[in-house]
Protein backbone atom coordinates (compact mmCIF):
# COMPACT_ATOMS: atom_id res chain seq x y z
CA UNK A 1 0.00 0.00 0.00
CA UNK A 2 1.31 3.44 -0.90
CA UNK A 3 2.57 5.49 2.01
CA UNK A 4 2.70 9.27 1.84
CA UNK A 5 5.86 10.97 3.01
CA UNK A 6 5.22 14.52 4.22
CA UNK A 7 8.14 16.85 4.16
CA UNK A 8 9.31 15.60 0.76
CA UNK A 9 9.02 18.85 -1.19
CA UNK A 10 10.74 18.62 -4.52
CA UNK A 11 12.58 21.23 -6.55
CA UNK A 12 13.88 20.92 -10.09
CA UNK A 13 16.84 23.08 -11.05
CA UNK A 14 18.85 23.72 -14.18
CA UNK A 15 22.49 24.71 -14.12
CA UNK A 16 24.77 26.67 -16.41
CA UNK A 17 25.87 23.52 -18.28
CA UNK A 18 22.39 22.38 -19.31
CA UNK A 19 21.88 19.71 -16.63
CA UNK A 20 18.43 19.32 -15.08
CA UNK A 21 18.38 17.99 -11.51
CA UNK A 22 15.44 16.67 -9.51
CA UNK A 23 16.12 17.26 -5.81
CA UNK A 24 14.39 16.37 -2.55
CA UNK A 25 16.17 18.71 -0.10
CA UNK A 26 14.11 17.60 2.90
CA UNK A 27 14.87 13.87 2.62
CA UNK A 28 17.96 13.87 4.81
CA UNK A 29 18.77 10.21 4.11
CA UNK A 30 18.68 10.61 0.31
CA UNK A 31 22.34 10.67 -0.82
CA UNK A 32 23.09 14.04 -2.30
CA UNK A 33 19.39 14.92 -2.07
CA UNK A 34 19.21 14.09 -5.76
CA UNK A 35 16.78 11.72 -7.44
CA UNK A 36 17.57 12.32 -11.11
CA UNK A 37 20.05 14.14 -13.28
CA UNK A 38 18.93 14.67 -16.87
CA UNK A 39 21.38 15.50 -19.64
CA UNK A 40 19.85 17.90 -22.14
CA UNK A 41 21.51 18.62 -25.45
CA UNK A 42 21.95 22.26 -24.46
CA UNK A 43 25.24 23.60 -23.14
CA UNK A 44 23.47 26.46 -21.40
CA UNK A 45 20.78 26.72 -18.75
CA UNK A 46 17.32 25.85 -20.05
CA UNK A 47 13.90 27.14 -18.95
CA UNK A 48 11.66 24.45 -17.51
CA UNK A 49 8.05 23.93 -16.49
CA UNK A 50 6.01 20.90 -15.45
CA UNK A 51 2.64 19.21 -15.81
CA UNK A 52 1.65 17.65 -12.48
CA UNK A 53 -0.35 14.42 -12.65
CA UNK A 54 -1.67 12.32 -9.78
CA UNK A 55 1.45 10.20 -9.35
CA UNK A 56 3.72 11.47 -12.10
CA UNK A 57 5.18 14.64 -13.56
CA UNK A 58 5.87 15.63 -17.16
CA UNK A 59 8.88 17.95 -17.23
CA UNK A 60 9.14 20.31 -20.20
CA UNK A 61 12.46 21.95 -21.10
CA UNK A 62 13.11 24.56 -23.79
CA UNK A 63 16.49 24.58 -25.53
CA UNK A 64 18.46 27.38 -27.14
CA UNK A 65 18.35 25.66 -30.55
CA UNK A 66 14.55 25.80 -30.71
CA UNK A 67 13.87 22.24 -29.53
CA UNK A 68 11.37 21.28 -26.86
CA UNK A 69 11.99 18.24 -24.66
CA UNK A 70 9.40 16.45 -22.51
CA UNK A 71 10.53 13.99 -19.83
CA UNK A 72 8.50 11.62 -17.68
CA UNK A 73 9.43 11.71 -13.98
CA UNK A 74 7.79 9.49 -11.36
CA UNK A 75 6.76 10.96 -8.01
CA UNK A 76 7.50 7.78 -6.06
CA UNK A 77 10.43 5.53 -5.34
CA UNK A 78 10.20 1.81 -6.08
CA UNK A 79 12.56 0.52 -3.39
CA UNK A 80 14.81 1.71 -0.63
CA UNK A 81 18.03 0.23 0.63
CA UNK A 82 19.85 1.19 3.81
CA UNK A 83 21.75 3.95 2.06
CA UNK A 84 19.65 5.12 -0.87
CA UNK A 85 16.25 5.53 -2.46
CA UNK A 86 15.77 4.00 -5.89
CA UNK A 87 13.56 5.98 -8.26
CA UNK A 88 12.14 4.81 -11.58
CA UNK A 89 14.34 6.22 -14.36
CA UNK A 90 13.02 9.21 -16.33
CA UNK A 91 12.07 8.79 -19.96
CA UNK A 92 12.14 11.15 -22.91
CA UNK A 93 8.59 11.41 -24.26
CA UNK A 94 9.18 14.06 -26.89
CA UNK A 95 11.96 16.00 -28.55
CA UNK A 96 10.95 18.18 -31.46
CA UNK A 97 11.85 21.55 -33.01
CA UNK A 98 9.55 24.46 -33.53
CA UNK A 99 7.51 24.43 -36.70
CA UNK A 100 9.57 25.32 -39.74
CA UNK A 101 7.20 28.11 -40.74
CA UNK A 102 7.83 29.79 -37.39
CA UNK A 103 11.60 29.77 -37.73
CA UNK A 104 11.88 32.97 -39.69
CA UNK A 105 13.30 36.45 -39.50
CA UNK A 106 16.21 35.80 -37.18
CA UNK A 107 17.49 39.12 -35.87
CA UNK A 108 21.07 39.70 -34.84
CA UNK A 109 21.75 43.35 -34.13
CA UNK A 110 25.37 44.37 -34.31
CA UNK A 111 26.46 46.74 -31.53
CA UNK A 112 26.96 50.33 -32.61
CA UNK A 113 29.49 52.80 -31.33
CA UNK A 114 27.26 53.84 -28.44
CA UNK A 115 26.65 50.27 -27.27
CA UNK A 116 29.05 48.80 -24.70
CA UNK A 117 30.80 45.65 -25.85
CA UNK A 118 29.54 43.82 -22.77
CA UNK A 119 25.98 44.20 -24.10
CA UNK A 120 26.75 42.79 -27.54
CA UNK A 121 25.81 39.22 -26.64
CA UNK A 122 22.62 40.25 -24.87
CA UNK A 123 21.46 42.35 -27.81
CA UNK A 124 21.51 39.34 -30.10
CA UNK A 125 17.92 38.24 -30.65
CA UNK A 126 17.24 34.65 -31.65
CA UNK A 127 14.03 33.28 -33.12
CA UNK A 128 15.01 29.84 -31.82
CA UNK A 129 16.07 30.33 -28.21
CA UNK A 130 13.25 29.52 -25.78
CA UNK A 131 13.32 31.83 -22.75
CA UNK A 132 10.19 30.93 -20.74
CA UNK A 133 7.59 28.15 -20.67
CA UNK A 134 4.28 27.80 -18.85
CA UNK A 135 1.22 25.56 -18.91
CA UNK A 136 -2.46 26.11 -18.13
CA UNK A 137 -5.60 24.01 -18.24
CA UNK A 138 -6.95 22.57 -20.38
CA UNK A 139 -3.60 21.44 -21.79
CA UNK A 140 -2.24 24.75 -23.02
CA UNK A 141 1.48 25.38 -23.48
CA UNK A 142 2.93 28.84 -24.07
CA UNK A 143 6.58 29.70 -24.53
CA UNK A 144 8.51 32.85 -25.34
CA UNK A 145 11.51 33.10 -27.65
CA UNK A 146 14.23 35.69 -27.32
CA UNK A 147 12.93 37.66 -30.30
CA UNK A 148 9.95 38.58 -28.06
CA UNK A 149 7.48 36.24 -29.72
CA UNK A 150 4.65 34.31 -28.06
CA UNK A 151 4.01 30.75 -29.25
CA UNK A 152 0.82 28.98 -28.18
CA UNK A 153 0.47 25.18 -28.40
CA UNK A 154 -2.01 22.57 -27.24
CA UNK A 155 -0.71 19.42 -25.54
CA UNK A 156 -2.16 15.96 -26.02
CA UNK A 157 -0.84 13.31 -23.65
CA UNK A 158 -1.58 9.60 -24.01
CA UNK A 159 -1.18 7.42 -20.92
CA UNK A 160 -2.58 3.93 -21.67
CA UNK A 161 -3.43 2.15 -18.44
CA UNK A 162 -2.10 -1.15 -19.78
CA UNK A 163 1.31 0.27 -20.74
CA UNK A 164 4.35 1.48 -18.87
CA UNK A 165 5.52 5.12 -18.92
CA UNK A 166 8.04 4.20 -21.62
CA UNK A 167 5.07 3.84 -23.98
CA UNK A 168 3.41 7.15 -23.11
CA UNK A 169 3.25 9.68 -25.93
CA UNK A 170 2.96 13.44 -26.12
CA UNK A 171 1.90 15.53 -29.11
CA UNK A 172 1.95 19.27 -29.74
CA UNK A 173 -0.53 21.16 -31.89
CA UNK A 174 0.43 24.70 -32.85
CA UNK A 175 -2.37 27.22 -32.31
CA UNK A 176 -0.89 30.64 -33.05
CA UNK A 177 2.10 32.92 -32.58
CA UNK A 178 2.33 36.63 -31.87
CA UNK A 179 5.03 39.28 -31.94
CA UNK A 180 5.20 41.39 -28.80
CA UNK A 181 5.79 45.09 -29.20
CA UNK A 182 9.39 46.14 -29.77
CA UNK A 183 10.36 49.83 -29.72
CA UNK A 184 12.23 51.32 -32.65
CA UNK A 185 14.71 53.01 -30.32
CA UNK A 186 18.31 52.10 -31.29
CA UNK A 187 19.77 49.58 -28.89
CA UNK A 188 16.40 48.48 -27.48
CA UNK A 189 16.12 44.80 -26.65
CA UNK A 190 14.38 42.44 -24.25
CA UNK A 191 16.23 41.03 -21.28
CA UNK A 192 13.48 39.88 -18.89
CA UNK A 193 10.74 37.42 -19.85
CA UNK A 194 7.87 36.19 -17.72
CA UNK A 195 4.72 34.07 -18.07
CA UNK A 196 1.79 34.40 -15.66
CA UNK A 197 -0.44 31.32 -15.46
CA UNK A 198 -3.73 31.91 -13.65
CA UNK A 199 -4.78 28.27 -14.05
CA UNK A 200 -7.00 28.78 -17.08
CA UNK A 201 -5.24 31.71 -18.72
CA UNK A 202 -1.64 32.68 -19.48
CA UNK A 203 -0.28 36.19 -19.73
CA UNK A 204 3.10 37.03 -21.26
CA UNK A 205 5.40 39.95 -20.52
CA UNK A 206 8.85 41.04 -21.63
CA UNK A 207 10.94 44.12 -21.01
CA UNK A 208 14.47 45.44 -21.16
CA UNK A 209 16.58 48.37 -22.27
CA UNK A 210 14.41 51.15 -23.72
CA UNK A 211 11.50 48.70 -23.70
CA UNK A 212 8.85 49.30 -21.01
CA UNK A 213 7.14 46.01 -20.05
CA UNK A 214 3.68 45.27 -21.44
CA UNK A 215 1.47 42.36 -20.35
CA UNK A 216 -0.17 40.44 -23.22
CA UNK A 217 -2.89 37.84 -23.41
CA UNK A 218 -0.85 34.88 -24.64
CA UNK A 219 -3.84 33.28 -26.37
CA UNK A 220 -4.85 36.29 -28.47
CA UNK A 221 -1.66 38.37 -28.53
CA UNK A 222 -3.49 41.54 -27.47
CA UNK A 223 -1.94 43.90 -24.88
CA UNK A 224 -4.01 44.09 -21.70
CA UNK A 225 -1.84 46.02 -19.22
CA UNK A 226 0.85 48.67 -19.48
CA UNK A 227 2.68 49.57 -16.24
CA UNK A 228 3.06 53.30 -15.71
CA UNK A 229 6.74 54.31 -15.77
CA UNK A 230 8.28 56.12 -12.79
CA UNK A 231 7.88 59.91 -12.68
CA UNK A 232 10.66 62.28 -13.78
CA UNK A 233 11.61 62.77 -10.13
CA UNK A 234 12.43 59.07 -9.79
CA UNK A 235 16.02 58.89 -8.41
CA UNK A 236 17.65 56.77 -11.08
CA UNK A 237 19.67 57.37 -14.22
CA UNK A 238 17.69 58.09 -17.36
CA UNK A 239 19.01 54.96 -19.02
CA UNK A 240 17.87 52.85 -16.05
CA UNK A 241 14.55 54.47 -15.17
CA UNK A 242 12.55 51.51 -16.43
CA UNK A 243 15.13 48.92 -17.42
CA UNK A 244 13.43 45.67 -16.30
CA UNK A 245 15.60 42.78 -15.16
CA UNK A 246 13.03 40.38 -13.61
CA UNK A 247 9.32 40.01 -12.91
CA UNK A 248 7.12 38.42 -10.25
CA UNK A 249 3.38 38.19 -9.65
CA UNK A 250 0.87 37.38 -6.92
CA UNK A 251 -2.27 35.64 -8.15
CA UNK A 252 -4.30 36.16 -4.97
CA UNK A 253 -3.91 39.92 -4.66
CA UNK A 254 -3.46 40.72 -8.34
CA UNK A 255 0.01 42.22 -7.86
CA UNK A 256 2.72 42.51 -10.49
CA UNK A 257 6.31 43.27 -9.43
CA UNK A 258 9.16 44.51 -11.60
CA UNK A 259 12.84 44.50 -10.61
CA UNK A 260 15.14 46.84 -12.49
CA UNK A 261 18.87 47.02 -13.14
CA UNK A 262 19.31 49.89 -10.68
CA UNK A 263 18.12 47.89 -7.67
CA UNK A 264 14.55 49.19 -7.44
CA UNK A 265 11.34 47.16 -7.11
CA UNK A 266 8.16 48.49 -8.74
CA UNK A 267 4.82 47.16 -7.43
CA UNK A 268 1.59 47.38 -9.45
CA UNK A 269 -2.00 46.41 -8.76
CA UNK A 270 -3.00 45.02 -12.14
CA UNK A 271 -6.67 44.11 -11.82
CA UNK A 272 -6.56 41.47 -14.57
CA UNK A 273 -6.26 38.46 -12.26
CA UNK A 274 -6.93 38.03 -8.55
CA UNK A 275 -9.90 39.41 -6.59
CA UNK A 276 -12.48 41.50 -8.38
CA UNK A 277 -14.06 41.58 -11.80
CA UNK A 278 -12.09 42.44 -14.89
CA UNK A 279 -12.71 45.86 -16.39
CA UNK A 280 -14.79 45.60 -19.55
CA UNK A 281 -13.59 47.26 -22.72
CA UNK A 282 -16.92 49.01 -23.24
CA UNK A 283 -16.65 50.91 -19.94
CA UNK A 284 -15.98 54.47 -21.07
CA UNK A 285 -16.16 57.98 -19.70
CA UNK A 286 -17.57 61.01 -21.51
CA UNK A 287 -14.87 62.89 -23.37
CA UNK A 288 -15.38 66.10 -21.38
CA UNK A 289 -14.58 64.41 -18.04
CA UNK A 290 -11.89 62.01 -19.21
CA UNK A 291 -9.07 64.59 -19.33
CA UNK A 292 -9.93 65.86 -15.86
CA UNK A 293 -9.73 62.41 -14.30
CA UNK A 294 -6.54 61.58 -16.17
CA UNK A 295 -4.93 64.80 -14.91
CA UNK A 296 -5.84 64.02 -11.31
CA UNK A 297 -4.66 60.44 -11.65
CA UNK A 298 -1.32 61.41 -13.13
CA UNK A 299 -0.73 63.83 -10.27
CA UNK A 300 -1.38 61.08 -7.74
CA UNK A 301 0.80 58.63 -9.63
CA UNK A 302 3.63 61.15 -9.83
CA UNK A 303 4.89 60.25 -6.38
CA UNK A 304 5.49 56.89 -4.65
CA UNK A 305 2.74 55.57 -2.40
CA UNK A 306 3.47 54.41 1.13
CA UNK A 307 1.54 51.14 1.38
CA UNK A 308 0.17 48.44 -0.87
CA UNK A 309 -3.26 49.27 0.56
CA UNK A 310 -2.94 52.69 -1.09
CA UNK A 311 -3.03 51.02 -4.49
CA UNK A 312 -6.58 51.47 -5.75
CA UNK A 313 -7.93 48.32 -7.33
CA UNK A 314 -9.35 49.31 -10.73
CA UNK A 315 -11.81 46.41 -10.45
CA UNK A 316 -13.62 47.80 -7.40
CA UNK A 317 -13.91 51.50 -8.22
CA UNK A 318 -16.93 53.37 -9.45
CA UNK A 319 -17.55 53.34 -13.18
CA UNK A 320 -16.56 56.97 -13.54
CA UNK A 321 -13.14 56.22 -12.03
CA UNK A 322 -12.23 53.37 -14.33
CA UNK A 323 -11.19 55.41 -17.34
CA UNK A 324 -8.00 56.93 -15.83
CA UNK A 325 -6.61 53.41 -15.66
CA UNK A 326 -7.20 52.87 -19.36
CA UNK A 327 -5.45 54.11 -22.45
CA UNK A 328 -7.31 54.97 -25.62
CA UNK A 329 -6.61 51.49 -27.02
CA UNK A 330 -8.17 49.79 -24.01
CA UNK A 331 -4.97 48.94 -22.14
CA UNK A 332 -5.43 48.95 -18.37
CA UNK A 333 -3.17 50.91 -16.03
CA UNK A 334 -3.17 51.18 -12.26
CA UNK A 335 -1.32 52.91 -9.46
CA UNK A 336 2.29 52.07 -8.70
CA UNK A 337 4.37 51.70 -5.56
CA UNK A 338 8.15 52.02 -5.81
CA UNK A 339 10.08 50.21 -3.12
CA UNK A 340 13.27 51.34 -1.44
CA UNK A 341 16.35 50.67 -3.46
CA UNK A 342 18.05 47.52 -2.20
CA UNK A 343 21.18 47.08 -4.28
CA UNK A 344 23.72 49.00 -6.28
CA UNK A 345 23.34 46.27 -8.89
CA UNK A 346 20.23 44.96 -10.61
CA UNK A 347 17.50 42.87 -8.99
CA UNK A 348 17.93 39.37 -10.43
CA UNK A 349 15.08 37.45 -8.77
CA UNK A 350 11.85 38.23 -6.91
CA UNK A 351 9.45 36.07 -4.92
CA UNK A 352 6.36 36.82 -2.80
CA UNK A 353 5.95 34.72 0.36
CA UNK A 354 2.76 34.60 2.43
CA UNK A 355 2.78 33.58 6.10
CA UNK A 356 0.04 33.59 8.72
CA UNK A 357 1.39 36.85 10.12
CA UNK A 358 2.68 38.80 7.15
CA UNK A 359 3.40 38.83 3.44
CA UNK A 360 6.80 39.84 2.21
CA UNK A 361 8.99 40.17 -0.86
CA UNK A 362 12.24 38.24 -1.19
CA UNK A 363 14.65 39.95 -3.58
CA UNK A 364 18.03 38.68 -4.76
CA UNK A 365 20.84 40.53 -6.50
CA UNK A 366 22.20 37.29 -7.98
CA UNK A 367 25.55 37.74 -6.25
CA UNK A 368 24.76 36.32 -2.82
CA UNK A 369 22.62 38.98 -1.13
CA UNK A 370 18.96 38.28 -0.39
CA UNK A 371 16.69 40.94 1.16
CA UNK A 372 13.34 40.43 2.90
CA UNK A 373 10.88 43.34 2.53
CA UNK A 374 7.40 43.75 3.93
CA UNK A 375 4.91 43.58 1.07
CA UNK A 376 2.69 46.15 2.77
CA UNK A 377 5.25 48.83 3.62
CA UNK A 378 8.31 47.92 1.57
CA UNK A 379 10.51 48.14 4.68
CA UNK A 380 13.46 45.77 4.78
CA UNK A 381 13.59 43.69 7.95
CA UNK A 382 16.17 41.03 7.11
CA UNK A 383 19.08 40.45 4.81
CA UNK A 384 20.93 37.22 4.09
CA UNK A 385 24.42 37.37 2.68
CA UNK A 386 26.47 34.82 0.83
CA UNK A 387 23.93 32.32 -0.46
CA UNK A 388 21.18 33.85 -2.56
CA UNK A 389 21.10 33.77 -6.35
CA UNK A 390 18.06 32.09 -7.85
CA UNK A 391 15.13 31.85 -5.41
CA UNK A 392 11.79 30.02 -5.36
CA UNK A 393 8.99 29.97 -2.79
CA UNK A 394 6.35 27.27 -2.34
CA UNK A 395 3.87 26.12 0.32
CA UNK A 396 4.25 22.54 1.45
CA UNK A 397 2.76 20.28 4.15
CA UNK A 398 5.63 19.23 6.39
CA UNK A 399 3.68 17.01 8.80
CA UNK A 400 0.29 15.25 8.54
CA UNK A 401 -2.62 17.30 9.83
CA UNK A 402 -0.75 20.61 9.73
CA UNK A 403 -1.37 23.54 7.40
CA UNK A 404 1.07 24.18 4.55
CA UNK A 405 4.31 25.86 5.54
CA UNK A 406 5.97 28.45 3.29
CA UNK A 407 9.36 27.21 2.08
CA UNK A 408 12.02 29.28 0.35
CA UNK A 409 14.70 27.61 -1.77
CA UNK A 410 17.84 29.51 -2.76
CA UNK A 411 20.92 28.68 -4.78
CA UNK A 412 24.01 30.69 -5.62
CA UNK A 413 27.58 30.54 -6.91
CA UNK A 414 28.74 28.48 -3.94
CA UNK A 415 26.78 25.62 -5.59
CA UNK A 416 24.52 24.92 -2.60
CA UNK A 417 20.73 24.68 -2.77
CA UNK A 418 19.32 25.72 0.62
CA UNK A 419 15.83 25.41 2.08
CA UNK A 420 14.38 27.93 4.56
CA UNK A 421 11.14 27.76 6.53
CA UNK A 422 9.18 30.97 6.23
CA UNK A 423 11.52 33.86 6.91
CA UNK A 424 13.88 31.89 9.15
CA UNK A 425 17.44 33.12 9.48
CA UNK A 426 19.09 29.73 9.09
CA UNK A 427 18.56 27.07 6.45
CA UNK A 428 17.28 23.74 7.75
CA UNK A 429 18.64 21.79 4.78
CA UNK A 430 21.18 22.16 1.99
CA UNK A 431 22.38 20.18 -1.01
CA UNK A 432 25.64 20.59 -2.90
CA UNK A 433 25.51 20.41 -6.69
CA UNK A 434 28.55 20.20 -8.92
CA UNK A 435 27.56 22.89 -11.39
CA UNK A 436 26.19 26.31 -10.61
CA UNK A 437 22.36 26.24 -10.56
CA UNK A 438 20.79 29.15 -12.37
CA UNK A 439 17.05 28.46 -12.27
CA UNK A 440 14.60 26.75 -9.94
CA UNK A 441 11.25 25.14 -10.62
CA UNK A 442 9.19 24.18 -7.59
CA UNK A 443 6.99 21.11 -7.45
CA UNK A 444 4.32 20.19 -4.91
CA UNK A 445 4.48 16.43 -5.46
CA UNK A 446 5.21 14.16 -2.49
CA UNK A 447 7.47 11.15 -2.52
CA UNK A 448 5.34 7.99 -2.25
CA UNK A 449 6.38 4.37 -1.86
CA UNK A 450 4.88 2.06 -4.49
CA UNK A 451 5.69 -1.61 -4.95
CA UNK A 452 7.26 -2.40 -8.32
CA UNK A 453 4.52 -4.92 -9.07
CA UNK A 454 1.85 -2.25 -8.62
CA UNK A 455 3.54 0.46 -10.67
CA UNK A 456 1.55 -0.24 -13.83
CA UNK A 457 -1.77 -0.21 -12.01
CA UNK A 458 -1.20 3.24 -10.55
CA UNK A 459 -1.10 5.01 -13.92
CA UNK A 460 -4.11 6.87 -15.26
CA UNK A 461 -5.19 6.95 -18.89
CA UNK A 462 -5.80 9.56 -21.59
CA UNK A 463 -5.45 9.84 -25.40
CA UNK A 464 -2.77 10.15 -28.26
CA UNK A 465 0.21 8.40 -30.02
CA UNK A 466 3.88 8.87 -30.94
CA UNK A 467 7.03 6.77 -30.46
CA UNK A 468 9.06 7.33 -27.33
CA UNK A 469 12.81 7.68 -27.07
CA UNK A 470 15.52 6.92 -24.57
CA UNK A 471 17.83 9.42 -22.95
CA UNK A 472 20.96 9.09 -20.79
CA UNK A 473 20.13 9.53 -17.13
CA UNK A 474 21.61 9.05 -13.70
CA UNK A 475 19.62 7.83 -10.72
CA UNK A 476 20.57 8.54 -7.15
CA UNK A 477 22.63 5.45 -6.44
CA UNK A 478 25.96 7.21 -6.19
CA UNK A 479 26.72 10.90 -5.83
CA UNK A 480 29.90 10.71 -3.82
CA UNK A 481 31.36 13.63 -5.73
CA UNK A 482 28.66 15.85 -4.26
CA UNK A 483 28.49 14.38 -0.77
CA UNK A 484 31.99 15.35 0.29
CA UNK A 485 31.12 19.04 0.47
CA UNK A 486 29.83 20.46 3.72
CA UNK A 487 27.57 23.50 3.84
CA UNK A 488 29.15 25.81 6.38
CA UNK A 489 26.59 28.52 5.66
CA UNK A 490 27.30 32.21 5.94
CA UNK A 491 26.56 34.99 8.33
CA UNK A 492 23.35 36.97 8.03
CA UNK A 493 22.69 40.64 8.66
CA UNK A 494 19.64 41.19 10.84
CA UNK A 495 20.29 44.63 12.27
CA UNK A 496 16.61 45.43 12.75
CA UNK A 497 16.16 42.38 14.97
CA UNK A 498 12.66 41.60 13.72
CA UNK A 499 11.84 37.90 13.80
CA UNK A 500 8.42 36.68 12.73
CA UNK A 501 9.49 33.10 12.11
CA UNK A 502 6.35 30.98 12.20
CA UNK A 503 8.12 27.61 12.09
CA UNK A 504 9.37 26.05 15.28
CA UNK A 505 9.83 22.41 14.30
CA UNK A 506 12.77 20.81 12.57
CA UNK A 507 13.20 17.39 11.04
CA UNK A 508 15.69 15.38 13.03
CA UNK A 509 18.35 13.50 11.14
CA UNK A 510 18.45 9.82 11.77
Amino acid sequence: MAQSMPGSARVIITDSSGLVRVLYPMLSDLPGGQAHRLHSTSRHSVPITAIHLMTDTILLAGLANGYLEAHYIANEYVSRSKEAYHFPPPHLLLRRPLRSDLLQDAVSQEPNNQTPIIDAKRIRSSHLEIRQLSTASPNHLVFLTSDSRIHHYRLTLTMPSDKSPEDWTLELEHRNSFQMWLPETPGAYSEAYHLISTGERIYAVCGGLNQPPVIYDAYTGTPCYSPLPPPPTFPAGNEHRFYSSCFCHDLERGLFLIGDVDGWIHCYLVGIWGDGTRILDEDRLPIDTRAEFERATNQRLGRPLNHVSDLKNPNTQRDELKQPYRQKDGVVRSAALWRLRQYETKVCALEIVHTSEDSYIVASDGLGTCAYLSLETGKEFRRLRGHAGAIKAISHVLEPGTPPTPLLFTCCYDKFVRAFRGNAMKAFGSIYVVSNPTAILSSWATCTYVEESSMAGSITSSQCDQPSHSIPHDVSDNFNEEEVHQDEGSESDDSLDIDINICTTRRSKK
